[in-house]
């Protein structure tokens, strides 16, 4: 009861939530950690606690409320306006929406006003791999970088993780240098935009449609994809 009496707040359920790209990640690396511990924690296990596929309730002792363990996918919308104590974003910089189009800005905005009722005691965690420079969630870190409230660790793997060595991605940086450069390295790059600008394949698009027929003069069919926006891919 204190704890609601110090933030103003009329008693209700509090939440740790953890969101990701899947849901079927955030369930299995959150929940399953956090469930490892409550084995191990005899302090935790004097606390009332029920798990359910996607949630973990403590009883908030005194009170009829509870502090709720929640994973969920970055493309529900279901935690919007919860009273969060801590809201987790796992791989920000790669959260897509249903189109698969990038909703890390649209996410992020949604999920971080949870913690303001906490009057600055409530935590925002992003832990994501990186992704290029004229990315929305680049502004995110440039920003971060020079708040005096915010804490910004960039560092690689192998800086990050004793049981990984740089040596031990030669195969990755030769397979892919820029993606090892980002998922590994911890670095920023100039872009994974497409190799030619939009200007240049609308300049090449001839509006004449017409059958293809060759040697047994069946009818052939030639589909493009550009690529022109929301992908770095054509085909």
């Amino acid at each position: 009861k204190d704890f609601f009496k110090y933030f103003n707040i009329v008693p209700q359920d509090v939440y740790l939530l953890n969101t990701c790209a899947g849901k079927d990640q955030s369930m299995k690396v959150y929940l399953n950690q956090v469930k490892g511990i409550l084995s191990q924690s005899k302090f935790l296990k004097n606390f009332n606690t029920n798990i359910t596929n996607d949630e973990i309730h403590f009883r908030i002792p005194g009170t009829e409320n509870h502090i709720i363990l929640k994973a969920q996918s970055s493309r529900s919308t279901s935690s919007l306006g919860y009273l969060c104590f801590s809201v987790a974003f796992d791989e920000l910089a790669w959260f897509q929406d249903s189109s698969n189009r990038s909703s890390a800005k649209e996410c992020y905005a949604a999920l971080f006003p949870n913690i303001k009722p906490f009057k600055g005691w409530g935590y925002s965690f992003v832990l994501t791999s990186l992704s290029d420079v004229d990315s929305w969630f680049y502004s995110l870190y440039d920003f971060d970088l020079n708040s005096k409230n915010r804490l910004v660790i960039k560092k690689p793997t192998w800086e990050m993780n004793p049981n990984i060595k740089r040596g031990d991605l030669d195969d990755e940086y030769r397979r892919d240098f820029d993606k090892a450069r980002m998922d590994w390295g911890g670095e920023f790059i100039e872009s994974v935009g497409g190799a030619f600008s939009s200007e240049i394949i609308m300049k090449q698009i001839q509006l004449d449609v017409r059958d293809i027929t060759i040697g047994d003069k069946r009818q052939r069919v030639v589909a493009l994809d550009p690529g022109l926006k929301h992908d770095a891919y054509a085909l």
